[in-house]
């Protein structure tokens, strides 16, 4: 018995929006003619048919209309807010981890997080470059373990797991490559937040977190990185922001360096380091890199930042 176009492109758009049991039922189907409908479907979309599934079982509907559109979904930076019991706070500081990268040791991971579990961190704080992503330097694509976004994101995922306490994490500028670099439309860290229930997304290149009543700032920036001092870049991204946004700490990835600047501004400034090792592009460009974590303590009453304590602890390899 002949199909109308209608009816196909009718089932069909339901199927994209529902499992196949539920299209079943909704148009009194078996499962065999659900196949043979999505078999027509493909006679007017030809082989681009698959392409179009697998998208719009990947985004919304809202999503897919801003995509048609030729832009991406702007995630906003927010924040959130988390109260521990207590006045003293415990949190671990990994960043720039690179995941992807043949320069990051898959290894440390593990030796990181117990020493975290060790020394009591409720959560932990990670300001970007999750993964490698896809740079567009000229011979990038050989420096990878790891290539394209599912299996840099599944690594990464391993990565998380291993703590099954908060995580709250921003996308870095590598993250973001698939976008920049490629015109993707996809946010690693919205992403690996979206698969595991205990990260917290926060943003594109910033966000923020307040932890019993002290406002934490995450930050990564577009920015070059490297300056001539290592105190630099930490009192340029402060002096730059408003008096009213002022995080009483901030926690700054991306250039691979680490420092801690004390009260300017009112704000402790933690130059965060990273977990990945001196890249060649890096040694080019004469910059090291600081590759270790941070373990941070801090007593908070009433809003207040009563004390401060952040200790490095670095990585030789």
């Amino acid at each position: 018995m002949a199909v109308s176009r209608q009816r196909i492109f009718e089932i069909i758009e339901y199927f994209f929006n529902h499992d196949e049991d539920d299209t079943c039922k909704q148009f009194s189907l078996d499962k065999e003619t659900l196949s043979r409908y999505r078999r027509l479907y493909k006679q007017y979309f030809g082989e681009n048919a698959d392409l179009l599934f697998k998208i719009r079982s990947m985004y919304s509907p809202e999503e897919l209309r801003v995509i048609a559109h030729g832009t991406r979904p702007v995630i906003q930076s927010s924040t959130e807010t988390i109260d521990f019991e207590g006045d003293v706070v415990t949190l671990g500081v990994m960043s720039d981890t690179h995941i992807g990268s043949i320069y990051t040791d898959d290894n440390l991971f593990p030796i990181i997080i117990n020493e975290m579990k060790k020394q009591g961190c409720q959560g932990i704080l990670h300001p970007g470059d999750i993964v490698e992503g896809m740079m567009a330097r000229p011979d990038s694509i050989y420096e990878l373990s790891e290539l394209g976004f599912i299996k840099q994101r599944d690594k990464a995922i391993k990565m998380f797991e291993l703590w099954d306490g908060p995580w709250w994490i921003i996308d870095g500028n590598h993250d973001d490559s698939f976008n920049t670099k490629l015109g993707a439309g996809i946010s690693m860290g919205a992403e690996i937040a979206r698969i595991l229930p205990n990260v917290s997304y926060r943003g594109n290149g910033v966000g923020e977190v307040t932890i019993n009543g002290i406002n934490i700032a995450l930050y990564h920036g577009k920015d070059g990185g490297s300056s001539y001092a290592l105190s630099y870049r930490l009192q340029k991204i402060i002096e730059s922001m408003a008096s009213k946004r002022k995080p009483q700490i901030l926690i700054a990835g991306h250039d691979h360096k680490t420092f801690y600047l004390p009260m300017y501004r009112n704000v402790q400034g933690i130059a965060a380091g990273c977990i990945q090792r001196q890249t060649n592009h890096m040694a080019l460009q004469r910059s090291m890199a600081c590759t270790g974590f941070w373990i941070i303590k801090f007593g908070a009453k009433n809003g207040s930042l009563l004390w401060f304590n952040p200790t490095w602890y670095p990585l030789y390899i």
